[in-house]
């Protein structure tokens, strides 16, 4: 179905980049909320909203994962003209295509226009586009592979108040050898996560619960777990668990009717 067609993007997707990104917002990210959001945006006829919607559902942020939707949201958007909206210059449309560009939905799968269209939206100063020439660069393959690169594009994102984007500069300062320095990865995820960011804090949760350059601290550990728990974070929900299960963070009182809960969800 034909979407009405819009040149600019309305408040609600404004606020669904809000509730996925943090962005420096009071409220910080609730993804079922950028659902919502962003479903609104594309009722109103911004295009590039299907493709916000089809990686929540792809992924399973905040909703239940089912890449069938995800597919058929990006061929709703390729088929409403979102290259041609990219190639007119807005920034969202362009970080948009660079995703269907890597999942092979709607278009085919190519690395080359992935990067080539993140890159456009990064030249803009889209933090979004930024996280994800960096992410390309730290998974790139060939001479696109770069430690430096990526971490040079994850703080302009970052700096920008993108919680992903400083979700991933605590990951690569944490796990690259290149780069690694355990107290930045620390700040940098508790920048993330104190925008309610699920991945960081679930990261958070096993710095605390393994003393990764902090003192160990279990009842932090839980804590940070079950708010990423809360969030329908798949491994903070798996990690909660295992803590109920055994009984760490809870003096060794294991509480089995939490962990099984945990378990299923």
């Amino acid at each position: 179905k034909k979407q009405k067609k819009m040149s600019k993007y309305c408040k609600s997707f404004e606020k669904g980049l809000c509730y996925s990104f943090g962005l420096g917002s009071s409220h910080g990210v609730d993804e079922q909320l950028s659902f919502e959001c962003f479903s609104q945006a594309l009722s109103e006829g911004y295009i590039p909203a299907a493709v916000f919607i089809a990686r929540l559902v792809n992924h399973g942020y905040g909703v239940k994962k089912n890449k069938r939707e995800a597919k058929r949201l990006s061929e709703l958007a390729v088929s409403n003209n979102i290259i041609e909206i990219a190639d007119n210059g807005d920034s969202m449309a362009q970080v948009a295509v660079g995703w269907l560009y890597s999942w092979g939905y709607g278009l085919p799968k190519n690395s080359e226009k992935e990067y080539e269209y993140y890159l456009k939206s990064a030249m803009q100063n889209n933090s979004i586009g930024q996280n994800s020439v960096g992410y390309y660069h730290r998974y790139g393959n060939g001479p696109q592979k770069s430690v430096s690169e990526a971490v040079k594009w994850y703080e302009l994102s970052a700096n920008q108040k993108n919680s992903i984007g400083q979700y991933n500069l605590g990951w690569i300062y944490g796990h690259e050898e290149e780069c690694k320095n355990e107290s930045t990865s620390l700040s940098w995820y508790l920048e993330s996560a104190s925008q309610n960011d699920p991945l960081a804090q679930n990261n958070l949760g096993l710095i605390y619960e393994k003393g990764l350059g902090v003192e160990a601290n279990h009842e932090t550990a839980l804590e940070c777990y079950k708010k990423a728990a809360e969030k329908n974070n798949p491994r903070g929900q798996y990690n909660l668990a295992l803590m109920y299960d055994r009984g760490v963070g809870l003096d060794g009182e294991r509480n089995l009717t939490e962990a099984i809960k945990w378990y299923t969800k």
